[in-house]
């Protein structure tokens, strides 16, 4: 199973192609300190801090779901409340990826329109800055794992995207892709 998580930081990333790829790489070196003494100095052998967080869950030690979005630090309140939705609340992949969003930093509480207005007026009454936005975060892609090996995948509204399998032998024991004709 890979689950990635599509991004090339800042607009155009490192602003350059790698020849004979057609990529652009990321420019996530940027949010390295240049001053010596730092939190986020530059180090050998040291990571930089990103918010990329392609999540794989597991039950009893197998994949179950595989998802992830673009979409900076919203990222991981966004794959959360995709979780929280398939785990407690019983939907389905698809239902989960596509369900109003909420996300918070600061005095601001940002909400989707598909935010029911009961609840966003009950969040107001209670002293939030409820602030209706047209999307928070990015498009989510996810796939969910069968227990009789199928699977099923789901691309949300908040992006171009598709869910997609592809043939050719075993990903794992026990699961096949076959693509229709």
């Amino acid at each position: 199973v890979v689950c990635t998580t599509q991004t090339i930081n800042s607009l155009f990333g490192a602003r350059f192609i790698v020849p004979g790829t057609g990529m652009i790489p990321n420019n996530y070196m940027q949010n390295f300190d240049p001053r010596p003494g730092h939190a986020l100095s530059i180090a050998p052998g040291k990571r930089v801090t990103t918010s990329m967080s392609p999540v794989m869950a597991l039950k009893e030690g197998r994949v179950v779901y595989a998802l992830g979005l673009p979409g900076g630090r919203k990222i991981f309140s966004s794959v959360l409340q995709a979780l929280l939705n398939l785990i407690d609340h019983g939907m389905s992949l698809q239902e989960a990826v596509e369900a109003p969003r909420i996300w918070t930093e600061g005095p601001v509480l940002e909400v989707e329109h598909g935010v029911k207005p009961e609840v966003r007026d009950g969040l107001a009454a209670r002293g939030h800055n409820v602030q209706v936005m047209p999307t928070v975060a990015g498009g989510m892609n996810a796939i969910q794992f069968h227990d009789d090996g199928s699977m099923t995948g789901a691309a949300c509204w908040r992006a171009d995207g598709t869910a997609l399998g592809a043939g050719g032998g075993l990903a794992r024991a026990g699961v096949r892709f076959v693509l229709p004709r």
